[in-house]
């Protein structure tokens, strides 16, 4: 994670506790390393998650000054989670809670309410709780139900975001405020080339890198496929994939299949899990590859844009309209051929990936203010305060 170099820390306390799922890495824990970067150490923003187990993100909360507190043990079907959720609430000084992603938002916002807080809700996808089996249909209709009962106001991430979720929360006022990620800074070229020959890349290898969790959302599995028809036309590919998730053993079971050679370091697909330093291997890459079978306004994809990578993706969520269509190559969702047909495209030809990658730093600009989004922000809560 870096920070942008022209940040303000002399600004008051934030007015929010920020309230969360848990601390993996993701676009919505990116968003909350990016505001702990707005306000000074001392006391920190404030964050709270519901989940104390895997945390890869609090390291990275804490290296901006978060004051990150872990509420372990509450379990959404608990009767005294939510007392006992609203009994650390109280303790805040915070009038409002900040809340991101299903389980928080169904448990926190009633606390919150019985905390005497006001409430403002981050939607990051435009499917919330993906699938239609019973559980997914409880859970999308609770998250809705305190989304238009409990919840003051509602932050869309984007505007393909607003427009699957609008109907979902009723009189409750909602609002598009995109994401935002800091400025980059720029990789050495001899430290581009240490992290790529560390991570056992040869001068002459294009090396894709894809960077979120693995999950049904992402669809890494295509990823691993599709990159495995394109090695097969353009032999110098290498992937790496940053991340974790509930279908890391699939993935890597699935690479090791299609690349069996004994020997991982010998493979051309790397796993490298969680990693806080995605801000140096993005310039270190050559393309950035995103897969997802839906997406709200990748974080993730802001980063490889204004890294200057060229970029491969699918054509989901705010993705169209935040990727201009001359600056990266996009296929549909689940298209495994046409994915590893544009990676061919894109590795093949310097000039193209060069050009795409051009295009795609003039449209991240936009989404590099981080002050002004920080101001949008501390706007909302002082409505509510």
């Amino acid at each position: 994670m870096t920070l942008d170099p022209e940040t303000d820390r002399s600004l008051a306390p934030c007015r929010a506790v920020q309230l969360i799922d848990n601390l993996e890495l993701g676009g919505a824990q990116r968003l909350l390393a990016t505001l702990a970067s707005q306000y000074p150490a001392d006391p920190g923003l404030a964050v709270l998650s519901l989940n104390g187990g895997r945390a890869p993100f609090r390291s990275i909360l804490l290296g901006t000054g978060a004051n990150v507190t872990t509420l372990g043990g509450l379990k959404l079907w608990h009767p005294l989670s939510i007392p006992r959720l609203a009994a650390a609430l109280r303790t805040r000084p915070e009038p409002v809670v900040h809340i991101h992603l299903t389980y928080a938002t169904i448990l926190g916002t009633v606390a919150a309410r019985l905390a005497r807080k006001s409430v403002v809700v981050s939607l990051h996808n435009a499917q919330t709780v993906a699938g239609g089996s019973l559980r997914a249909r409880v859970l999308r209709g609770l998250e809705t139900f305190c989304l238009r009962h409990f919840t003051d106001r509602v932050i869309f991430v984007g505007a393909n975001v607003e427009r699957s979720n609008r109907a979902r929360i009723g009189r409750t006022a909602g609002i598009v405020v995109p994401n935002v990620i800091p400025r980059p800074a720029a990789l050495d070229p001899a430290d581009r080339r240490a992290i790529r020959q560390d991570l056992g890349a040869q001068p002459q290898d294009v090396v894709v890198i894809a960077t979120g969790r693995l999950s049904a959302q992402k669809d890494p599995l295509m990823l691993i496929r599709a990159f495995a028809d394109a090695r097969a036309r353009a032999g110098n590919l290498v992937l790496w994939v940053v991340g974790d998730g509930p279908l890391r053993a699939e993935v890597e079971a699935l690479a090791r299949q299609l690349f069996p050679s004994g020997d991982p370091a010998l493979s051309p697909v790397r796993f490298l899990g969680p990693r806080n330093d995605v801000h140096r291997l993005l310039p270190a890459a050559d393309i950035y590859a995103l897969s997802s079978q839906w997406e709200g306004l990748p974080v993730a994809l802001l980063e490889a844009m204004a890294a200057g990578r060229g970029i491969v993706c699918t054509r989901v969520g705010d993705i169209p309209d935040l990727l201009p269509e001359e600056a990266a190559l996009m296929v549909q969702p689940g298209d495994e051929d046409g994915f590893a047909e544009a990676l061919v495209r894109m590795a093949g030809d310097g000039p193209l990936r060069e050009g795409r990658a051009a295009r795609a730093i003039q449209a991240a600009r936009p989404y590099c203010d981080v002050s002004g989004w920080r101001q949008t922000l501390e706007g909302i809560y002082a409505e509510l305060s």
